[in-house]
């Protein structure tokens, strides 16, 4: 468990495999295990404590699956093998199967908790989702949201179950397009986090994923004047949430160098990318030649993705600018593994490869971006985008 925290999920696999050989019937190590090989996470401010899993090339789902058909057997009466087989089967876009056996997870709960009851919706939420079963999936999710109570002066931990199925709400509009309802969304969130006052800085913290995730639906909607106005926004509530969740008072103290930077470097990052989504390409371009002069030293360093978030925004705005070949030759600089978990930029790779001629590249990555069954607001974007380009094919 240590090393999976401390980020090495090939340590912790090793451990797993020794527990399980001294104790064949260890239940846990057979679902921690399994779970280093697929990505069960979910979207918004849970990204923020996200788990250690595997490189993709050393993920197997088969042995996972294995495993916790297992873990079945040695706990028939426990929900949570069967709830893990579901995101299994979800991560392998079987979504029939997963969302058969998430509805068996829910009538193996006679107690019902609700962090185990929210939980189960909220997946049977997204296979709805990717199943493209939208009003479903909101139903699902509202449900969730509905069930759950939340402890005064909890934390943040307890309450991000129901700040999940509220971005995930949001989220289903995006998928389908649909980016003013996606707003209207996100503001009936926004006041929910303000009406459960859940405190100050997990508020901050929190309703900056939800503002962040209204700019980008303004800027896609080409909102010019609203997607700045939610950008500006975002920036406060980020590093207000910032200020207290990592010191306590943003009125006594101030964030240290790094993580001030950092922080100023996604906050450039999604102001140069308004300008290409708005197709501002001057401004985008002046903004990215002085983003790179003034944080070089630390985008060398891997402060902020590094470069790589960088490189990416010279990809796309080579291509909306029409110069596919420099787009390729922008995105081959990004990190594979950088490149591999971002459909959102993955869909203008593939376009520039189309572009050029590369068809059987453009299939192949636009093939990706469909059977891609992780929920983010990268995909939420481009999955139907790249499911009409395969249309066409």
């Amino acid at each position: 468990f240590l090393k999976r925290a401390l980020g090495d999920a090939e340590g912790a696999q090793s451990r797993y495999l020794e527990v399980i050989d001294i104790n064949p019937y260890s239940f846990i190590a057979h679902i921690d295990l399994a779970s280093l090989h697929f990505d069960k996470q979910q979207a918004g401010a849970a990204g923020k404590q996200k788990e250690s899993i595997l490189p993709i090339d050393q993920r197997n789902l088969e042995f996972a699956e294995e495993l916790l058909k297992r873990a079945q057997k040695i706990d028939p009466d426990s929900h949570l093998p069967k709830v893990d087989l579901g995101n299994l089967y979800l991560s392998k876009g079987d979504l029939k199967k997963s969302r058969k056996i998430f509805e068996e997870s829910l009538n193996l709960l006679t107690n019902i908790k609700a962090d185990e009851y929210i939980s189960i919706l909220s997946r049977l939420g997204i296979a709805a989702m990717f199943d493209e079963n939208y009003e479903e999936a909101r139903n699902y999710f509202q449900q969730a949201s509905s069930s759950h109570v939340f402890t005064e002066g909890a934390g943040i931990g307890e309450y991000l179950p129901k700040f999940t199925c509220l971005y995930n709400i949001a989220l289903t509009h995006i998928f389908e397009r649909k980016y003013e309802s996606a707003v209207i969304a996100i503001d009936l969130a926004l006041q929910t986090i303000i009406d459960d006052e859940i405190g100050t800085g997990d508020s901050d913290w929190l309703r900056s994923d939800l503002e962040l995730l209204k700019f980008q639906a303004l800027s896609h909607a080409l909102q010019n004047e609203e997607s700045l106005k939610s950008l500006e926004s975002y920036e406060q509530l980020s590093h207000s949430g910032s200020l207290i969740m990592m010191a306590g008072n943003s009125n006594e103290v101030d964030l240290s160098q790094p993580k001030q930077e950092w922080l100023e470097i996604i906050h450039k990052y999604n102001r140069i990318s308004r300008f290409i989504v708005l197709s501002d390409f001057d401004s985008a371009r002046e903004n990215l030649d002085l983003f790179l002069s003034q944080h070089i030293n630390s985008l060398e360093q891997g402060l902020g993705s590094g470069k790589n978030n960088y490189y990416k925004l010279v990809g796309q705005l080579y291509l909306m600018e029409g110069n596919a070949s420099a787009s390729i030759e922008a995105y081959s600089k990004v990190e594979q593994t950088q490149l591999e978990v971002d459909p959102y930029h993955r869909y203008f790779f593939a376009l520039a490869n189309k572009s050029v001629g590369n068809l059987p590249e453009s299939k192949r990555i636009f093939k990706s971006i469909s059977d891609y069954y992780t929920e983010s607001w990268e995909l939420a974007f481009v999955r139907n985008l790249a499911k009409q380009q395969l249309a066409t094919w």
